[in-house]
Protein backbone atom coordinates (compact mmCIF):
# COMPACT_ATOMS: atom_id res chain seq x y z
CA UNK A 1 0.00 0.00 0.00
CA UNK A 2 2.98 2.16 0.58
CA UNK A 3 4.02 2.11 -2.96
CA UNK A 4 0.26 3.02 -4.37
CA UNK A 5 0.30 6.63 -2.31
CA UNK A 6 3.35 7.83 -4.21
CA UNK A 7 1.81 10.14 -6.90
CA UNK A 8 3.59 9.03 -9.71
CA UNK A 9 2.10 5.30 -8.71
CA UNK A 10 -1.27 6.43 -8.42
CA UNK A 11 -0.86 8.73 -11.40
CA UNK A 12 -0.46 5.75 -13.62
CA UNK A 13 -4.19 4.03 -12.62
CA UNK A 14 -6.67 3.93 -14.87
CA UNK A 15 -10.21 4.25 -13.81
CA UNK A 16 -11.04 0.30 -13.86
CA UNK A 17 -7.72 -0.29 -11.60
CA UNK A 18 -8.32 2.41 -9.29
CA UNK A 19 -11.71 0.51 -8.47
CA UNK A 20 -10.42 -2.58 -8.41
CA UNK A 21 -8.13 -1.42 -6.05
CA UNK A 22 -10.39 0.25 -4.00
CA UNK A 23 -12.65 -2.54 -4.20
CA UNK A 24 -9.93 -5.31 -3.30
CA UNK A 25 -8.98 -3.19 0.33
CA UNK A 26 -12.86 -3.69 0.91
CA UNK A 27 -12.87 -7.12 0.36
CA UNK A 28 -9.72 -7.79 2.55
CA UNK A 29 -10.76 -5.32 5.12
CA UNK A 30 -7.53 -3.44 4.79
CA UNK A 31 -8.66 0.45 5.77
CA UNK A 32 -6.06 2.90 4.95
CA UNK A 33 -7.45 6.27 4.75
CA UNK A 34 -4.23 7.95 3.21
CA UNK A 35 -4.41 5.45 0.12
CA UNK A 36 -7.57 5.90 -0.12
CA UNK A 37 -7.80 9.47 -0.44
CA UNK A 38 -4.63 9.43 -2.90
CA UNK A 39 -6.72 7.23 -5.10
CA UNK A 40 -9.72 9.02 -4.54
CA UNK A 41 -8.50 12.40 -5.54
CA UNK A 42 -7.04 10.67 -8.31
CA UNK A 43 -10.09 9.03 -9.48
CA UNK A 44 -12.34 12.18 -9.36
CA UNK A 45 -10.32 13.50 -11.91
CA UNK A 46 -11.72 14.62 -15.15
CA UNK A 47 -9.94 12.17 -17.37
CA UNK A 48 -10.02 8.99 -15.35
CA UNK A 49 -13.97 9.71 -13.94
CA UNK A 50 -15.05 9.45 -17.85
CA UNK A 51 -12.93 6.33 -17.97
CA UNK A 52 -15.29 4.91 -15.17
CA UNK A 53 -18.23 2.53 -15.90
CA UNK A 54 -21.11 1.46 -13.84
CA UNK A 55 -19.31 -1.86 -12.08
CA UNK A 56 -16.48 0.58 -11.36
CA UNK A 57 -18.47 2.59 -9.38
CA UNK A 58 -20.14 0.35 -7.53
CA UNK A 59 -17.21 -1.48 -6.65
CA UNK A 60 -15.48 1.56 -5.72
CA UNK A 61 -18.33 2.39 -3.39
CA UNK A 62 -18.35 -1.25 -2.12
CA UNK A 63 -15.26 -1.36 -1.18
CA UNK A 64 -15.36 1.92 0.89
CA UNK A 65 -18.67 0.76 2.59
CA UNK A 66 -16.76 -2.38 3.50
CA UNK A 67 -13.98 -0.86 5.76
CA UNK A 68 -16.33 2.40 6.80
CA UNK A 69 -13.96 4.42 5.01
CA UNK A 70 -14.23 7.97 6.24
CA UNK A 71 -13.44 9.38 2.89
CA UNK A 72 -16.61 11.25 1.81
CA UNK A 73 -15.07 13.16 -1.25
CA UNK A 74 -14.93 10.17 -3.19
CA UNK A 75 -18.76 9.16 -2.55
CA UNK A 76 -19.85 12.27 -3.06
CA UNK A 77 -18.04 12.83 -6.28
CA UNK A 78 -19.28 9.56 -8.00
CA UNK A 79 -22.34 10.14 -6.95
CA UNK A 80 -22.43 13.59 -8.38
CA UNK A 81 -21.04 12.17 -11.76
CA UNK A 82 -23.74 9.63 -11.68
CA UNK A 83 -26.67 12.47 -11.22
CA UNK A 84 -24.70 14.71 -14.02
CA UNK A 85 -23.81 11.65 -16.33
CA UNK A 86 -25.60 9.49 -18.72
CA UNK A 87 -24.07 6.20 -16.63
CA UNK A 88 -26.94 5.16 -14.07
CA UNK A 89 -28.96 4.06 -16.69
CA UNK A 90 -26.39 1.46 -17.56
CA UNK A 91 -26.25 -0.06 -13.90
CA UNK A 92 -28.04 -3.41 -13.89
CA UNK A 93 -29.66 -4.23 -10.58
CA UNK A 94 -27.04 -5.30 -8.80
CA UNK A 95 -25.12 -2.55 -9.40
CA UNK A 96 -28.06 -0.23 -8.08
CA UNK A 97 -28.17 -2.54 -5.28
CA UNK A 98 -24.51 -1.97 -4.44
CA UNK A 99 -24.29 1.41 -4.83
CA UNK A 100 -27.51 2.58 -2.64
CA UNK A 101 -26.18 -0.13 -0.17
CA UNK A 102 -23.06 1.16 0.03
CA UNK A 103 -23.75 5.06 0.36
CA UNK A 104 -26.48 3.96 3.19
CA UNK A 105 -23.65 2.35 4.39
CA UNK A 106 -21.19 5.47 4.48
CA UNK A 107 -24.22 7.67 5.83
CA UNK A 108 -24.25 9.44 2.72
CA UNK A 109 -27.41 10.88 1.47
CA UNK A 110 -27.70 12.39 -1.85
CA UNK A 111 -31.45 13.23 -2.68
CA UNK A 112 -30.97 14.11 -6.86
CA UNK A 113 -28.83 10.51 -6.88
CA UNK A 114 -31.42 8.63 -5.02
CA UNK A 115 -33.91 10.06 -7.49
CA UNK A 116 -31.97 9.10 -10.26
CA UNK A 117 -31.97 5.64 -9.38
CA UNK A 118 -35.57 5.79 -8.14
CA UNK A 119 -36.40 6.76 -11.96
CA UNK A 120 -33.84 4.40 -13.02
CA UNK A 121 -35.86 1.42 -11.02
CA UNK A 122 -38.91 2.25 -12.96
CA UNK A 123 -37.74 1.24 -15.97
CA UNK A 124 -39.81 -1.60 -17.67
CA UNK A 125 -38.38 -5.02 -16.64
CA UNK A 126 -35.78 -3.64 -13.42
CA UNK A 127 -37.23 -5.17 -11.01
CA UNK A 128 -37.50 -8.62 -12.44
CA UNK A 129 -34.00 -8.71 -13.11
CA UNK A 130 -33.43 -8.42 -9.05
CA UNK A 131 -32.47 -10.93 -6.86
CA UNK A 132 -33.95 -11.14 -3.45
CA UNK A 133 -30.37 -9.41 -1.75
CA UNK A 134 -31.29 -6.85 -4.66
CA UNK A 135 -34.22 -6.17 -3.96
CA UNK A 136 -33.14 -6.28 -0.17
CA UNK A 137 -30.43 -3.76 -0.27
CA UNK A 138 -32.59 -1.49 -2.25
CA UNK A 139 -35.48 -1.48 0.35
CA UNK A 140 -32.42 -1.03 3.55
CA UNK A 141 -30.55 1.54 1.76
CA UNK A 142 -33.67 4.06 0.88
CA UNK A 143 -35.23 3.05 4.56
CA UNK A 144 -31.48 3.81 6.01
CA UNK A 145 -31.16 7.16 4.52
CA UNK A 146 -34.59 7.94 4.74
CA UNK A 147 -35.54 8.25 1.27
CA UNK A 148 -39.66 8.09 0.77
CA UNK A 149 -40.20 6.68 -2.78
CA UNK A 150 -43.80 5.57 -3.06
CA UNK A 151 -42.28 3.83 -6.61
CA UNK A 152 -39.37 1.91 -5.46
CA UNK A 153 -41.79 0.59 -2.56
CA UNK A 154 -44.10 -0.30 -5.22
CA UNK A 155 -41.57 -2.24 -7.01
CA UNK A 156 -40.04 -3.59 -4.14
CA UNK A 157 -43.75 -4.96 -2.81
CA UNK A 158 -44.59 -6.31 -6.29
CA UNK A 159 -41.43 -8.17 -6.91
CA UNK A 160 -41.57 -9.67 -3.47
CA UNK A 161 -45.18 -10.73 -4.16
CA UNK A 162 -44.26 -12.70 -7.45
CA UNK A 163 -44.80 -16.53 -6.71
CA UNK A 164 -41.82 -18.23 -4.94
CA UNK A 165 -39.52 -14.91 -4.93
CA UNK A 166 -40.02 -14.93 -0.71
CA UNK A 167 -38.36 -18.04 -0.87
CA UNK A 168 -35.01 -16.90 -2.74
CA UNK A 169 -34.61 -14.88 0.47
CA UNK A 170 -32.33 -15.45 3.43
CA UNK A 171 -32.85 -14.54 7.00
CA UNK A 172 -30.73 -11.27 6.15
CA UNK A 173 -32.37 -10.07 2.88
CA UNK A 174 -35.89 -10.55 5.28
CA UNK A 175 -34.96 -8.68 8.38
CA UNK A 176 -33.73 -5.67 6.35
CA UNK A 177 -36.76 -6.03 3.80
CA UNK A 178 -39.07 -5.89 6.66
CA UNK A 179 -37.90 -3.11 8.52
CA UNK A 180 -37.79 -0.61 5.49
Amino acid sequence: CQRVVRPEVTAELNGQQAARLLWGLGKLGIRKNEVTAQVGTHMLQDNVLQQLKAKDISMTLHGLAKVRSSNRQLPRGLAQHLVSSDLLRTFNSQAVANTVWALAKLGIRDDALMAAVAERTAQLGFWETCNAQAVANIAWAFATLQVRNNAVMRGISAQTLQPGFVDTFNSQSVANTAWA
